[in-house]
């Protein structure tokens, strides 16, 4: 029986944080984010830059970052004045923006699909300024039927 209530007590650490990318302290994989399309955005312009620049080596420390960041709005085409990426983030989970599937896939396929050397990378990040992330919305790409189309207001 003490064993139970140990494991019961172990179990119940750390759910009364709430949702930890709303907080500021994301959690790469989580599944209640994974398939939102801006926490994939995050994600996966992180890995980029992960790839491409020794100076990034940490997901979370990133997508934190990245969350912070002004102009993603721009890049995604929402016509609107989100102050950053979290607060589309909030919009989406909140059912306020809708992720459109084939064009949030294509826009996942297309940041994966870029190389260090392509100049939406490498003006997306300055290595010789590793703490400043302001550039990165510079990474998505913004052709039609990509992630220019990703979200819709409802």
């Amino acid at each position: 029986m003490k064993y139970l209530l140990l494991i019961l007590f172990f179990i119940s650490c750390g759910t009364e944080t709430g949702n930890p990318i709303q907080e500021g302290s994301v959690m790469p994989g989580d599944s209640t984010n994974s398939d939102l399309l801006t926490y994939r955005l995050a994600d996966n312009v992180c890995d980029k830059l992960i790839e491409c620049y020794d100076e990034v080596t940490s997901v979370s420390d990133c997508i934190n970052q990245v969350l912070s960041v002004d102009g993603f709005d721009d890049a995604l085409d929402l016509n609107s004045s989100y102050s950053n990426l979290r607060e589309i983030f909030n919009d989406e989970r909140d059912s306020v923006l809708t992720s459109n599937s084939t064009e949030a896939a294509q826009c996942i396929t297309d940041i994966n699909a870029l190389s260090c050397s392509d100049s939406a990378v490498i003006n997306a990040f300055n290595s010789s300024s590793p703490n400043d992330y302001s550039n990165t919305p510079n990474i998505v790409p913004t052709n039609a039927g990509s992630c220019q189309d990703a979200l819709s207001v409802n």
